[in-house]
This record gives structure tokens, sequence and C-alpha cells, in this order.
């Protein structure tokens, strides 16, 4: 700043201060102002500074020209104004000050009444507020109970808590790689919006969304608003091709149009599944997951996130677009309780349930409290159980009243969960029967009298029975928790039940999403639930995509598929003289595994016997591995490819036994994976084949070779049935041979001695 700008800015300065004295010292109706002029040449000093750079600019702009001084001292009031705004009305004291002087003497009756409205008016809105948090107060209670926060969500900052920063990916990435790389890498892939599920993975495809997008649907009068996912035209053709790859029944073929199309959700979906049941690969299973909820979650809305975080997002299960939002969060839920990770898996429970928390399609509240325990944090489950909107529905559940009492049993509150346990016993006796029956035997104890030999009343309560104890009985093995169950129930001496029966929780449309629940768990543990379903929704468990959708709900691509397939009998029927018999199933096996095979043109015997020496032969003319194996029988039984309408799963499965086509190496998995095979009657469309004649030889070797398959079929059931007291035991066996015919009586027999039962 040149010197001469500067002492016309001193100036200027110092003939407001003079002047402000001056109005200060003329002014007789205020003498307490004095302060106030001593404060306010201050404030004006310090906005001075600014005219002098105005002056600075004003002088290189029109040199000498003293008529800026004008503007100058505009701008100078205009800062000052803007800076203290509390002070500008202490600048203007001849005619404000006067006023209030009068208005303090002389009480202003309208002025009174004004603010008497104005008070009153208040008043009114906020009792009318008032009334409208009181009626919402419950859909606000659960929306704060289900917020999410996204780093809640990243599994990494648990692992952190848990093991350090030395199991985080970034560490251990670092330590084989340039930091400034590392770095690079990890600014590349911030690069955006942040994805509100899982982030990029190191390696991942960097590929477009494919088509997938979210679009808002509606803002609810709830404060909900409800999403839904949306499939471009070039995203359902991908479907269309996925179906196809489906149809093949190959799983490289599945695996070629991954590669193609990296962040197809169903393709991750049936993917991880292959991964998960034919080679165990849990790392890739997950991995793949993974993937499937970030291109779900940068495919959201752009208020997606704000709503996540509120808990007021909601998201439909009706449609097939949506419910792979719902399956894919299933798995990763199981991926993450895989590896410990109970808190984040907590976090995902919460966040689906937030899609649909009083429909609940997946049956959350069988699974909430497993995590909301094991990760430490009861009073998740204890507010989520009795928040308003919820607590008539969980409350009949058997499962949440026995963790409710457990978890203030580890928030503290002695007294609180023994009333809680004690109410659970009066409701659901049966559960604490086969929870004491799962207790260690250090334990000890017996139960109190009146609980004695006490069964589930019917097979969804000993469904949920089971389903309890498998996921938490170690939590009551603790030495502490077992100590609290047996001193509670001894006090309680004789049980006393309430006597009603159970509320028909799962029914109709909600047995179905029970039957989900179990379908979607770990094979190793959903396996032996399935026996407590019904036959009809045994039979109908939908696709690995798309598990049981609801009634009336399947997606338009199942629909398409189903009617290629229909298409694809009917020709096959024609072609082979109106029946599909054993050589259409064997035309269904060999296609799957040999894309390129066609089928022979002799005579339907000739075809058969040709196939059987291809598949069963010494000379085999192709070399088939066992996991392709194992994806084509699992989809000819449970999809029911290459057989005609009507026939059952167990049917199917008895077909391919029958027929020869799975293999003696294999034999064992098929049995341990569709129970105890039984022949069924299939039309193969040659009614008029006898049987071949053997020797007497070989009818012993074909009788010593079934005594051993059965007994092996034998082992392998007591093996499922595990282990327990004789009238667990004695359950257990009557559900298994439910409803079968009177050629099971011998298996049946035999399978009670081998458990000491007769």
């Amino acid at each position: 700043m040149s010197s001469r700008a500067l002492r016309k800015a001193q100036q200027r300065a110092e003939q407001e201060r003079l002047a402000a004295l001056a109005a200060a010292a003329s002014d007789p109706a205020e003498p307490s102002d004095d302060d106030e002029a001593d404060e306010e040449p201050v404030a004006n000093t310090k906005a001075n500074i600014f005219s002098m750079l105005n002056a600075e600019l004003e002088e290189a702009a029109d040199d000498d020209n003293d008529t800026d001084d004008e503007p100058t001292t505009d701008t100078i009031t205009t800062t000052t104004s803007t800076s203290k705004p509390k002070k500008k009305k202490k600048k203007k004291k001849s005619k404000a000050k006067a006023k209030e002087v009068d208005d303090t003497q002389t009480p202003d009756d309208d002025f009174d009444a004004a603010l008497e409205s104005l008070k009153s008016t208040s008043i009114s809105k906020d009792t009318a507020s008032h009334s409208t948090a009181t009626a919402t107060s419950a859909d606000s209670q659960l929306q704060s109970l289900l917020h999410i926060d996204p780093r809640s969500l990243d599994s990494e900052n648990e692992m952190r808590r848990l093991f350090g920063r030395a199991a985080t990916r970034e560490s251990g990435a670092g330590a084989h790689h340039d930091p400034r790389q590392q770095r690079a890498q990890r600014l590349a892939s911030n690069i955006g919006r942040r994805n509100v599920f899982v982030q990029r993975g190191d390696g991942w495809p960097r590929e477009g969304s494919g088509g997938l997008s979210m679009e808002l649907v509606e803002r609810r009068p709830d404060g909900t608003t409800l999403f839904q996912y949306v499939h471009s035209r070039a995203y359902q053709d991908v479907q269309r091709q996925f179906n196809e790859c489906v149809r093949s029944m190959d799983p490289d073929r599945m695996f070629t149009h991954l590669s193609a199309h990296p962040y197809h959700i169903s393709t991750l979906l049936q993917a991880s599944h292959i991964a998960l049941t034919q080679s165990t690969d849990q790392a890739a299973a997950q991995t793949l997951i993974a993937r499937a909820l970030h291109a779900l979650g940068r495919s959201t809305h752009s208020l997606f996130a704000q709503a996540l975080a509120a808990g007021s997002a909601r998201v439909a299960f009706h449609r097939f677009e949506d419910r792979e939002l719902y399956f894919a969060g299933w798995r990763y839920i199981l991926s993450l309780s895989r590896r410990g990770l109970w808190r984040t898996g907590l976090e995902f429970v919460r966040l689906l349930l937030q899609m649909d928390p009083l429909r609940d399609p997946l049956c959350l509240v069988l699974l909430v409290d497993q995590y909301a325990l094991k990760s430490r944090a009861p009073e998740v489950l204890l507010e989520l159980a009795g928040t308003p909107a919820l607590v008539d529905i969980w409350r009949r559940n058997p499962n949440i009243a026995y963790s409710t009492a457990l978890a203030h049993l580890m928030a503290g509150d002695a007294d609180g969960a023994k009333d809680a346990l004690s109410d659970a016993v009066a409701r659901f006796p049966w559960m604490l029967t086969k929870l004491h029956g799962s207790l260690s035997e250090a334990s000890g104890g017996s139960l109190p009298e009146g609980l004695w030999g006490c069964l589930p009343p019917d097979d969804t309560s000993g469904l949920l029975a089971e389903l309890y104890v498998a996921r938490m009985s170690d939590l009551w093995n603790i030495p502490e928790h077992a100590s609290f169950l047996l001193a509670t129930i001894s006090a309680m001496g004789k049980v006393q039940t309430d006597g009603k029966a159970p509320d028909v929780v799962y029914a109709g449309e909600r047995l179905r999403d029970l039957a989900r629940h179990v379908f979607l768990m770990d094979p190793r543990e959903g396996r032996t639930l399935i026996g407590y379903l019904p036959r009809a929704l045994r039979e109908d468990q939908g696709y690995t995509w798309d598990v049981l959708p609801p009634t009336g709900a399947e997606s338009s691509y199942q629909k398409e598929m189903e009617a290629q397939e229909e298409r694809a009998v009917a020709a096959a029927a024609t072609a082979g003289g109106g029946n599909v018999g054993r050589a259409g199933m064997f035309q269904v096996f060999l296609r799957s595994l040999l894309p390129d095979y066609t089928p022979p043109q002799p005579a339907a015997g000739q075809v058969e016997r040709q196939v059987m020496m291809d598949v069963g032969g010494d000379e085999a003319p192709f070399e088939v591995g066992e996991a392709d194996l194992q994806a084509t029988l699992i989809a000819m039984v449970d999809e029911g490819v290459g057989f005609p309408n009507g026939l059952t799963v167990p049917q199917r499965a008895s077909a391919l036994m029958e027929v020869g086509l799975v293999p003696a190496a294999l034999r064992p998995w098929f049995t341990d994976r569709y129970g105890p095979i039984i022949p069924a009657d299939v039309d193969d469309g040659d009614g008029d084949e006898q049987p071949p004649s053997g020797d007497e030889e070989d009818g012993q070797e074909e009788a010593e070779e079934e005594t051993e398959r059965d007994g092996r079929a034998i082992d392998r059931l007591v093996q499922i049935l595990g282990t327990g007291d004789r009238s667990t035991l004695q359950m257990r066996v009557e559900r298994m041979f439910e409803g079968q015919g009177a050629e099971m009586a011998d298996v049946r027999r035999r399978v009670e001695e081998r458990l000491g039962l007769r």
C-alpha cells in the first residue's frame, strides 16, 4: 500500500472518531452511553482496515482522484454494520433512542397485544406439533432404533477393534508394496460417493452398474421413504443370459458369464452358492457376496443413504429386483458370522430389518437376538423388543422371550432377568425342556416338576425350539448363564404354565417366510430342520438366487425360464413318442455335462443301453468332474429338469438312483442330501420291457450291495438324528418317518434299534 493511501485512510479514521465523540457529548438524554461511545471508535478503526485496501485499489484505478472519499465512506459504513449488527442500533441514537424512551415511559397497548398474539400463536403451534409427535411416536421410536451409521457397516472397523490394525486390508497390503502406491490406490478407490453397504475391494473389476439403478417411489405419511431398484433394458438382457446359464447346468458357463458381467447380482449370488457348497471356498464366496452388495450400494438413490441413516428407508420384498438386496444382505451376514464379526453382522441385520420392519419377510426376529447378544449389545435387543411398533409381534416368538431374559442378565439387571425368564417358561415351557437338554453335564441340575417330557405342541414350535438351541445353546452354556438358568427354575418349584395354546404366528404367508428363513440358512445347519416344514414347502424351494418368492410374486424372468423349460420338455416328449422317461433323463443329464451332446437316433432301447454304457461302462468316452456331476444331479432333483411335471423331489431322486445316474462314489453324498432313497415308479415309455435276468451269483452280489447300501443309509439316519434323551430322539424319529408308507416300517425299526428305543 502506498504512503499516500495510508495517510488518506488514517485521516478518514480520525475524522470519524472525532465525529463519534462529538455526537456522544452532544446527547444529554443518555449519559450512560459514554461507554458505548468509547467502544464504537474501536469497531470503526478495525473496519477501516478494509477501507485501506479499497483506497489502494481506487488510487491504482484513478490517480489522485479525491472524489473517491464518499464511496469509501459508504463501504466503511456497510462493513461496520455487517460485522457488528448489534452496534448498528446504537449509531442511530437521535431517533431510535428517543422512541425507546417514549415506549418506556408510556406503554403501548397495541404493542403488548401484538406480543400476546404472537405468544398465543406460538403456543398453539407447539401444541399441534406435540399432538402430531404423540401420534407418530411409535413410528419415530422405531426409526430411531433402526437408524444406521454407515461406519458401522465396515467390517474392517470391527476387525481393528478385535485384532488391531495388522489384521486390516490396508496394513496387510502395505507390508508388501510401496506405501505411496497404496495411498494412491486408496485415493483412486475413494473417488466419488462412498458406497452405502460395502466398499470396493482391491483387485475388483472396474465396471459400471450395467443398468442397475434405484428410484424413489413415494414419501409416506409416517415419515418413511420407499425406494425400489430398476433394471434397464441392457440389464434385463444380461438377466436372460443368466437364465440360459442356469438352464445349461454348466458351472463353467456360469463363471464365464460372471467374467463378462462382474457385477450382475443374480450371477454373483449363484456363483457364491457354488463356491460355498461345491468347493467349500468360503473366502471366494464371501468376496462374491461383497461384490454383489457393492454393486447394489453404488446403484442407490442419492437420498437413500440419508434415509438409511435416519431409519426411514424402506424397500419392498414383493419385487424380484428388490429381493436381491435381502438375499445378498442375508448371505453377507452369514459370512460375517463365520469370521466372528458379530457386531457388523448385527448392523446388517438391523439394516435389512429397516427395509420392512413390520412384514419382516426373512424372519430376522429369529436371528437378531443371536447377533445382539454375541456382539455384547444386549441393549439393542431390549430396545427393539420393547418398542411399541414391534412389541406385540415380537413377544409371541419364544426365542425373544428367552433371549430377553439373557439380555437383562448381561445388562446387569438380575431381577428383570428372573421376571423375564419366569414369563418365558410359563408361555413356552417346551423351550426350556429343549434348552435344558443342551446344557453341558458340568452344569448339572434337573428340570422342575411340570416340565418333564414337555414336547412342542406342533411342528412349527418344534422347529423354533431346534432353531433356538442350535443358535443360542453356546451362550446359555457359559457357566454364569447356566447357573442363573438352573437357579431360577429351581426357585420356581413346580412350574405352572398358563395352559394356553401358543399364538399361531407362522401360518399362511408367514409360514412361507419361516420356510424361506430355513432354506437360506447354512446347509449344514438347516438340513435337519427342513423336515419340520410342510411337504408342499419342502418341494417348492424356488431358486438359489430367488429362494421361495412370495405367493404370486414370481419374477418375470422366472416365468420366462419355466415357460422355456416346459416347451423343451414338451418337444422331448413329442420326439420320444409322448413320454419323457429314462432316455429323456439321460439326454438332459449328458447335455448338461457336454454342451455339444446330441441325442442318438436309434430306437429307445438302443439309446438307453448306449447311454448306460457311456455313463457306467468301463470304456467311458469322456471324463466328468465330481463337482459337475453334483451340480447336475442337484439341478435335476431340486428343479425337476428332465422330468415330467407332477413328480416330487423324493421321486426324482429315487428315479436317478434307479436308472443308475448316481455313481457309486456319489451315493453317500446323494443319500446324505436327499435322505433314504425309495424306489419310485417312473413311466419311461418302455412298459413292455422286462428287467434283465441274471444268474444266482449276480443276484447274490446285488443283494449284498443293497444290504451294504441300506446299512450306510441307516448309519447316516442315526447320525442325522443326533443324540439326546429318549423323548427327544423318539420325537425326531416320529417326525422323520411321518407320512411314510409301510415299506419304511423296517427302516424305522432298524433306526429305533440303533438308537436304543426298542
